[in-house]
């Protein structure tokens, strides 16, 4: 016991990824004791999580399988190539609500050829100048359905699509109207 007389009880590891380990919910597992009695202290901390394992990894999940991989590579080019046009759409004047939805629709077409499950995964988001992230507005929400970019604006795009499940996401920042001929300058062109 320590030199305060109260029982501690040992760190016990964050997870472990081999089959059949307990779960441990924190890096360290520090349970209060209502009593002076170590023994009781012991049972108490005991009792993490009773009959929680973690399964197995499959081996079809691992990236070399190639149909794992193929199915990341299928998701991240149909991001990347939607990003691409929704920067190019960010343009002063521009309704964040039809960009984001845009940026939904243009993922789902990318996707479309591939007979695998496919979907969203992130909702497009265009979070403008101080908003931190996920402003994705709703069409019944007229405030946020008519905000509008406007020049200088640091606007960050973050999209993401699932192939068979595996997610590709991906963020992006742009200023509004900035060009090689009419640089960003002042705060935003710190970003």
């Amino acid at each position: 016991l320590p030199s305060n007389n109260q029982p501690t009880n040992p760190p016990v590891p964050l997870f472990s990824r081999e089959a059949g380990s307990p779960v441990i919910l924190s890096r360290t597992l520090s349970v209060p004791t209502l009593t002076n009695d170590p023994m009781v202290a012991q049972q108490e901390s005991a009792a993490v999580v009773p009959n929680a394992t973690i399964p197995p990894l499959e081996d079809e999940n691992l990236l070399d399988n190639p149909d794992t991989l193929n199915a990341y590579k299928e998701a991240s080019k149909a991001v990347n190539a939607a990003l691409c046009s929704l920067i190019q759409q960010c343009v002063p004047d521009a309704l964040v609500l039809r960009l984001c939805e845009s940026g939904d629709r243009m993922m789902m077409q990318n996707l479309e050829h591939i007979e695998l499950i496919k979907g969203i995964a992130f909702p497009t988001s265009l979070s403008i100048n101080n908003c931190i992230c996920h402003f994705s507005p709703i069409s019944g929400d007229p405030e946020s359905a008519s905000t509008k970019l406007q020049k200088g604006d640091v606007v960050k795009i973050e999209m993401g699509a699932h192939v068979n499940w595996y997610p590709a996401l991906v963020g992006f920042t742009v200023i509004v109207g900035a060009t090689c001929q009419d640089p960003a300058t002042a705060t935003a062109a710190d970003v």
